[in-house]
């Protein structure tokens, strides 16, 4: 039983899991990525995951 629920509960963490990139980060250092962070955080519900890279935001909500 032990080993069923562990299986579940690591399938369910990855559904809990969105990366910034489906959200239209380009990560490049160029690009202003504000909105993609604004959009991948109101949403709720899950946990953001970044990835690496360089995202330039311009610290104002949009």
């Amino acid at each position: 039983m032990n080993e069923w629920l562990k299986i579940y509960e690591t399938k369910f963490d990855n559904l809990m899991e969105r990366n910034v990139m489906d959200f239209g980060t380009k990560g490049d250092g160029v690009t202003d990525d504000t909105q993609a962070f604004h959009d991948a955080m109101g949403e709720g519900g899950y946990k953001v995951v970044i990835s690496a890279g360089v995202f330039r935001t311009s610290g104002r909500r949009p």
